[in-house]
């Protein structure tokens, strides 16, 4: 009988366990310094099929173009918080506050608030009565962004990713590629967080 009991307080210590713990790779891969090249360019590439409607723009920390087309800017902030937390973006029936894109704008790109709501107070369907503004509305696009290299530039984790954006003929599934028939070539400075990436920078550089 004792080591029926002994046998069972096991078994109910294991389950604890396990039920703390979780499904394997329920949790998000932490970013870190060691964290494979590879690695990074998987999940950048993810996060740019996600948000992949202002890739064909230059910005910096003050916008650039990327604000100046804030409808562009706004499709890709709801389409990578989408692709982050499984979630449609906060609205309310098509309206959504400025401050949630100055918010959730800051998971993913260094504007400033002030930048932000700037530029999308001037968008298509803004209400100064109650400082809110339409969604993107599911903007079509041709495009698509193929990764060509990423390179870590300093111990902090930041990174420069070469890739072409542009219209594409084919697709090859086997290898995960695509053949252009007409692109831009861009350059972007990635700085690596804790739970992702930060775009803080964007560069034409061939077109």
């Amino acid at each position: 009988m004792k080591r029926i009991k002994i046998f069972i307080s096991v078994m109910f210590t294991m389950l604890f366990f396990v039920s703390c713990a979780g499904p394997a790779g329920s949790q998000p891969t932490e970013i870190t310094p060691s964290t494979d090249i590879a690695v990074h360019q998987k999940n950048l590439q993810e996060t740019f099929d996600a948000m992949i409607i202002c890739l064909g723009q230059e910005w910096n920390e003050n916008g650039g173009q990327l604000l100046e087309n804030s409808t562009h800017f706004k499709a890709a902030v709801e389409s990578a918080f989408m692709y982050k937390t499984g979630m449609d973006f906060p609205n309310d029936n098509g309206s959504v506050k400025i401050d949630e894109y100055a918010r959730i704008s800051g998971w993913y790109f260094p504007f400033s608030k002030e930048t932000v709501r700037t530029a999308i107070e001037k968008s298509y369907g803004y209400n100064h009565d109650t400082d809110t503004v339409y969604m993107s509305d599911g903007l079509g696009n041709v495009c698509s962004a193929q990764i060509v290299s990423v390179e870590q530039l300093d111990s902090d984790m930041t990174l420069k990713v070469s890739y072409r954006y542009g219209v594409t003929d084919i697709y090859d599934k086997e290898n995960d590629t695509y053949d252009f028939s007409e692109y831009k070539t861009f350059e972007m400075i990635v700085r690596c967080i804790s739970d992702g990436y930060l775009f803080e920078s964007n560069t034409l550089i061939e077109q």
